[in-house]
């Protein structure tokens, strides 16, 4: 065995003592990377994402940053959105029938004409959204933070 930097330490001994630490890391990286980032249809979701036009019905989103993202005219229906960040998102004209926002942040959306009928959105946050048009029949509001901007 070869031995590193003049150190008494072999190669398979530095490898056995640093592995655990390099494993976990691993772990906790992809972990992190599942939280930011999801691929639905082949297209990255993630903070700051331009999706509009596209049919992500019934994605799975769960706790997800999608603060600044575009959604503009997307088919959002029964997708699960829940503990979710979509600060300053823009949801103008989209279909969010049926969706899950469960404690989802939408601070500041722009939800103009969205549609948002018989979706859950208990304790989500809609702190100065815009929501002029939007349809909320029978969603469960349960809860919900809301004030004007």
């Amino acid at each position: 065995m070869r031995r590193l930097c003049g150190n008494n330490m072999e190669a398979t001994q530095l490898m056995h003592k640093f592995l655990p630490v390099f494993v976990l890391f691993s772990v906790l990286a992809a972990d992190l990377g599942a939280q930011g980032t999801r691929k639905v249809e082949g297209c990255n979701i993630r903070r700051g994402t331009l999706c509009t036009n596209m049919n992500l019905n019934g994605a799975d989103l769960r706790g997800v940053n999608l603060a600044n993202s575009q959604f503009t005219r997307s088919n959002l229906s029964g997708a699960d959105l829940s503990g979710a960040n979509l600060s300053e998102a823009n949801v103008a004209s989209a279909d969010l029938r049926q969706a899950k926002l469960d404690e989802a942040t939408l601070t500041r959306i722009n939800g103009r004409g969205a549609r948002f009928d018989r979706a859950t959105l208990t304790q989500a946050r809609l702190e100065g959204a815009i929501l002029q048009n939007a349809n909320f029949h029978a969603a469960d509001l349960t809860q919900v933070v809301a004030t004007g901007s």
